[in-house]
């Protein structure tokens, strides 16, 4: 019963900060009823009516957004870090090429890891081989600071939040492990897609 408050107060902090009731769904791992019913559970009536009324907002707004974006061609971007990288593989890096963007951190990470793991070799040769984006010291003053948020997880949103303010439609590629960042992206107030792998 705890656990199920706990999530309905998450799931509201989220919502306030963007989410639709799928988003928050697919974020935390359970269904768009359950979800709902978390929430219910957690508020007072009231309350509640005025999450929903939030959340229809940020469903109507996604919606005119994905509208206005149908009539703009817009460049893809792939953003990715060191250790999907290296899962992702030689093939994968050389298909995305220049489309895709690495913060700079993960060069000097695949580096130190070349040392002791060939994949992590095989990795940096792809990368310097197939013009990828190397993006230097993003500047991540922008970023809407979350406190559980790590200055490598900072970095990585501050590079797809200046894409994504760039024009660019940014895609980020993640494995299990990194898909808590996903979360950091609500309060960004950007739309991204995200590929885990």
């Amino acid at each position: 019963m705890v656990d199920k408050i706990q999530r309905g107060q998450k799931a509201v902090g989220l919502i306030y900060s963007g989410a639709t009731w799928e988003q928050v769904a697919r974020l935390m791992g359970f269904s768009v009823t359950h979800i709902r019913e978390a929430v219910r559970e957690s508020l007072t009536e009231k309350e509640y009516n005025m999450v929903r009324e939030r959340a229809h907002q940020n469903k109507r707004r996604l919606v005119l957004i994905s509208k206005s974006r149908k009539f703009q061609k817009r460049q893809v971007a792939s953003v990715s870090e060191t250790f999907t990288l290296i899962e992702m593989g030689e093939n994968a890096i050389r298909t995305l090429g220049e489309n895709l963007y690495v913060p700079d951190f993960c060069i000097e990470e695949l580096e130190k890891l070349s040392e002791f793991f060939r994949e992590a070799d095989t990795t940096l040769k792809a990368i310097n081989s197939n013009k990828v984006n190397i993006m230097m010291n993003e500047d991540d003053r922008s970023v809407v600071d979350v406190i559980t948020m790590s200055k490598r997880s900072k970095k990585i949103v501050a590079l797809c939040c200046k894409l994504y303010k760039e024009g660019y439609d940014v895609q980020l590629i993640i494995n299990e492990k990194g898909k808590a960042i996903m979360e950091y992206f609500f309060f960004q107030n950007i739309t991204l897609k995200v590929n885990i792998i």
